[in-house]
């Protein structure tokens, strides 16, 4: 059960990060050429991943900070 929460898990993350880039891809299609229009699709599939993966890693470390004890306690 736990590989297929895996699984399911990184085609959701997957298709998180290509379904803008495949929306524009499509939307640019047929206005402008085709490299134009593949090469939009490539910039704007990384500018998702790496907004993903900042609000990850962001919320990673909130949440190790709100496990540990704080500092000032002692």
């Amino acid at each position: 059960m736990k590989k297929l929460k895996h699984i399911v898990a990184a085609i959701l993350r997957g298709t998180l990060i290509l379904a803008p880039g495949a929306a524009c891809l499509w939307w640019l299609w047929g206005k402008v050429a085709a490299m134009v229009a593949i090469l939009a699709a490539v910039g704007l599939e990384t500018l998702c991943a790496a907004a993903i993966s900042f609000f990850a890693l962001a919320l990673q470390v909130w949440r190790e900070r709100k496990k540990e004890p704080s500092a000032t306690a002692e």
